[in-house]
Formats: C-alpha cells, structure tokens, sequence
C-alpha cells in the first residue's frame, strides 16, 4: 500500500460520487488494527456526516460484471461476493473497481492462512485451535463444490490462475472481515471508504444510514433534510447500470453458509426502500489527530483473531469454554461412572444443556471469570448426598423448565428437611421451619414455605458452591489451564512484552489471546475462592454464637 495507491483512490472516489468531509485523512501505516487508518485533521461534532457513499458504487453481486453468471449459479451471500470479489480481480484495470482493490490487501492474516505448525503451535488450547481444522474443511469444500465448477463450465470468464483454492481463501477472509449488509436488494457487499474505518470494541464513533438517490446531500450542512415523498422514490444504478424491481429480495448467507453470522460493522439501515446513498454520521464528537473507529460488533478476541487478524486488550466480551468432556473427567475423578451418568441424565431430563457447536458440547466462562449456570447446577446435582438427590424427584416446578424454575427447583430440593401434605420444612443459614411455622434451633427467622410458593434465588449462586463443588471446580481450571501447556500466565506476558507488534504480528495477537483466556481462568479461581472464604467466616461466626 503505497501513497500513490491512495492518490488513486482517492480519485476513483471522486469519480463514483463518494464524498467525504475535508476533515478526514486516510492515513497509511498509522491505523490502530491495520495498515490504514481514518484519522481527525480537525474537530469533528456529533452528528456531522462525514461520507456519502452511493451503493451503486458498492461492490455485490447485483453489481459485479458477474452478477448473472452468480445467480444462474445460485451463489448468494458471503459465497456470491466471494466470487464477485475474485472476478473483478481477474479483470485487473478492466474492472471499474481497479483503484479500489489495490488498496486493499490481498487478504487479512489471519489463523485460516497461518501454516499447519503455527496454528498448533501458537494457538493450542485456544477458542480458536479446533475451529480451524474444521473451517478450512468447510472452505475447501465450497470451492470445490461451487467455484471449481465454474472454472469448468467456463475457463474463459472463470480463468483457472483467479479462481484456485488459494485466491478462493483469499477472497473469502477479504469479504469475511470487510463486508457490510448493505439492504435486502443488495444483500451484502464491499463498500468503499467504509471499510477503513478501524475497529474499536463498544466505543465506535461513526453510524451508517441510508438516503434516497435524489437527495442532495450537502457535507457541510449535516441538518439538511429530505421530504417522505422523496423517500419513497427508488432508482438504482450500478457502475455499468442496472435495472431491478421492487418484488426483488435480497440474498442472506454467511462465511460458512449460516445466516445468522456477524457481518462487519451494523447493517446500514434504510430510510424507505428508496435509499440508494449511504450515510456515515458521527455518533460522538471525535478531537483533531484521533482516529475515527467503526465497531465490527460485541466480539470475542478468538472472533476478532479469527476473521479480522487482531484482538484488543481487556476485551470485555471474551469468554473460556469449557468441554463437557473436562468436567466429566473431572468428576470421575471422585465418584463412580455409574453415580454421574444418572446425575448428568437427571440434569438433562431437568431442561439443562450446555453450549453446542459443530457438535461438540461446552461450557462458557465469562470475561468476569463467572462460569455458566447450567455448569455449577450441573455440579451441584452431581454432588448432592442420596437423600438430597432423591428428593428431586418428589418437588417439581410448577410452571415451564426456564433455567430460574431449574434453579429453584433445585434449592429446594436440596434444602427440603421433611415432607408433609404441602407444607414443608427449609433449612436456611442453620435453622429449621417447622411446617407449623416454629423456627427451630434459634437460627434466623425465616417465614413459613409452602410448595408453590414464589422464592427469589437468582441473585446468588453461592449456595451452589459447596465444598465439593469447589473442589470439582478448581480441578476442572487447573485441567482447563494445563492445555496451555508448561509456560505461566507471567511467562506469556513476558513473551508478548518482548514480541515486535509489526514483525511478529502472529504472535503478538496469539499470545493476547492466550493471556486473555487465561486471565479468565484466573479470575474463575477468585470467584469460587471469594464464595468458599464468605461461608468459612459465615461458618466460624455461627460457632462463636453457639
């Protein structure tokens, strides 16, 4: 990328009515995540709108020289523009988006291109070590099913060189990271300019919109306004001109075929269904040198690695996983094969399950080293005494399996001392309620229960962390963090201290993604030490009472 390449865009800009407040510079070599960034020379104010973008000059497949050799083919989605992308490229300078494409890279570092060693070696016990295998079996199998048919239907307009599994992945991690849902008629596509824009997670600073084709928009009178009557008119062109109806709907698939896949950015929204011009407006005011950000969505670093090449430090939204597989090993530990599989199906029949994907099961531990519910009810029920356990089958919820009814029913099958007709009696902080209302053993007061009646339980997991359910637990961290292999949590922070950002980018990314894992498992051992040390003081208080 050279500033020759951004001369040339910005002239191909000029050309295809994309306009952009004087205010902004592209700046080569200076972005936060990328070689490119979009940078303040001046104050920018809320509300200003800082670009215009028509979508005629937007990259899709209703727009590519391609577009009826696609839909013929029944290519839409991720897919479709993945093969629109690699056409324009194989036409060089003959493409009306020539300027654009160079500017570009030819594809983003990420995991999916890394070397069979590296992905082993720097991404082992990751979110992201599995998932690559399998992605890279999903990827060779559409092009060998969609794309290489198309090079033997037609090796003239499909040349074999553009249209190889390596130039496939490289325009499939291309559209991966930069592409935006633009409207139901054009379904997605590579949009010029906005794509620059940097990622910065939950603090993004320009929206996207939508305005009609006839509107004059005027970028240093961001007040203007437009009629309804002017919204409802529709007219559509793209580069070489195009005609489509109104009946005309859009295509929805994602990078792996799924339609509910993040796309970059938020979907433009539309004014009406005859907004043909995209609209970048500043959500907060943004100082003069700051960079101007974009946000891709509320991602994981192993999500952000996976289909942009970067992460972020002190991602609020990563998380751990867990294999159930682990936590069942971690409980054979202790109890008999045939003690847990009746607990593990007890749980189940309960309405429980863990995360599912591509057929594996897992357990989610959040930013906050907070493991999932189902997970320490799942413990809980495995470590319950006989008596307790075979109560869970004579109290039930009264109304549908949600996971509060799961966690209630549970407490009180677990805290039920005696039955009698309905009334029942509840051990709480040591005391017993009789089912005439007696408090005994001069515990805490605590008002009479019956079955059916409403109990708040869901503000505390704590009386789910038994002893035994700790212990369970922190065997479970410590397999989960022997994965990671013999290196300390220190050890990898010192590696990534020493790392040069731009010349060791793969590992820079891999080792923040590590620490931040690990962080969480860390922070996981805090938590159920910080229930364990509340109860031990709860405990030696009530002897020195007695």
């Amino acid at each position: 990328m050279t500033g020759r390449g951004v001369r040339a865009f910005k002239r191909w800009m000029r050309d295809n009515d994309i306009e952009y407040s004087n205010s902004l510079r592209l700046c080569i070599g200076e972005g936060s995540v990328s070689g490119i960034g979009v940078r303040a020379v001046g104050d920018l104010k809320e509300g200003d709108v800082i670009a215009t973008i028509p979508k005629k000059a937007c990259l899709t497949i209703r727009t590519s020289a391609a577009s009826h050799m696609i839909e013929e083919a029944e290519l839409g989605g991720f897919l479709g523009l993945t093969v629109a992308l690699m056409y324009e490229r194989s036409k060089g300078t003959n493409s009306p988006w020539y300027a654009y494409l160079q500017l570009l890279p030819h594809q983003e570092c990420v995991p999916l291109v890394w070397t069979v060693d590296e992905v082993d070696n720097l991404l082992a016990a990751t979110e992201l070590h599995k998932a690559m295998e399998e992605d890279m079996e999903l990827l060779h199998e559409d092009w060998k099913d969609s794309v290489a048919s198309l090079t033997a239907l037609d090796p003239i307009e499909f040349p074999r060189d553009w249209f190889s599994v390596e130039q496939y992945f490289a325009a499939k991690i291309i559209v991966g990271s930069r592409a935006f849902e633009i409207d139901d008629y054009h379904g997605f596509g590579m949009v010029p300019l906005a794509d620059l824009f940097n990622h910065k997670t939950a603090a993004e600073d320009v929206h996207f919109t939508s305005v009609p084709i006839n509107y004059s928009i005027d970028i240093d009178n961001p007040e203007a306004s437009y009629s309804d009557e002017e919204c409802n008119t529709r007219s559509c062109s793209d580069i070489s001109d195009c005609v489509h109806s109104e009946a005309d709907t859009g295509l929805s698939q994602s990078l792996n075929g799924n339609d509910n896949d993040d796309v970059k950015g938020t979907c433009f929204s539309s004014a009406g269904s005859s907004s043909e011009v995209l609209e970048m407006i500043l959500v907060k005011d943004v100082k003069e040198g700051g960079e101007v950000f974009n946000t891709y969505g509320t991602l994981s670093n192993a999500a952000l690695l996976h289909r942009y090449g970067f992460t972020e430090p002190d991602n609020p939204f990563d998380i751990v996983n867990i294999d159930f597989d682990l936590v069942i090993d971690c409980c054979l530990s202790s109890l008999s094969s045939r003690h847990v599989r009746v607990r593990v199906a007890s749980w189940r029949r309960l309405g429980c399950t863990g995360c599912s994907s591509q057929n594996s099961e897992y357990f989610e531990i959040s930013a906050s080293g907070k493991p999932q519910l189902e997970l320490l009810i799942l413990l809980y029920i495995v470590h319950l005494s006989e008596e307790a356990y075979q109560r869970l089958y004579y109290v039930s919820p009264q109304h549908s399996q949600s996971l509060s009814d799961v966690k209630k029913h549970v407490y009180f099958s677990s805290h039920v001392i005696k039955m009698e007709a309905s009334d029942y009696r509840v051990k709480t902080k040591g005391s017993y309620l009789g089912s005439n209302g007696t408090n005994i053993n001069n515990g805490s007061c605590v008002k009479k229960m019956k079955i059916g009646d409403a109990v708040d339980v869901s503000n505390s997991d704590e009386w789910l962390l038994t002893s035994s359910v700790s212990q369970c637990l922190l065997l479970i961290v410590d397999k989960r963090e022997s994965l990671y292999g013999n290196s300390s949590l220190g050890e990898d922070m010192e590696l990534r201290r020493n790392c040069v950002c731009k010349e060791q980018l793969k590992l820079f990314h891999a080792m923040s993604l590590r620490i931040s894992e690990r962080s969480i498992l860390h922070k996981l051992r805090l938590y159920i030490s910080k229930f364990t040390e509340a109860k031990k003081v709860n405990c030696n208080g009530n002897r020195r009472k007695r």
